[in-house]
């Protein structure tokens, strides 16, 4: 059902259904043909809550992308 009715890429090569929408379909080849990065990322446990103040400030027009990336550059500096 997962697969067949939602669409979803199945995460075990075990399971025998492909997705059938265009985009999930490339993406299931793309990843069985060791074609696809992993892009997801490792980051400190208040990452998101720190840098995510941030990016919102930028996104309301209240900070502007020189800060930005000041705020994101300071963040990694203290992560050393």
């Amino acid at each position: 059902m997962m697969v067949k009715t939602c669409n979803i890429i199945p995460p075990f090569k075990n399971n025998p259904y492909e997705p059938s929408d265009p985009l999930s379909a490339d993406i299931y080849t793309k990843v069985h043909e060791d074609k696809a990065f992993n892009a997801s990322a490792i980051v400190p446990n208040d990452h998101w809550a720190v840098l995510g103040a941030s990016m919102q400030k930028y996104l309301a027009g209240r900070s502007d992308r020189e800060e930005l990336t000041g705020d994101i550059q300071k963040y990694w500096d203290e992560q050393e």
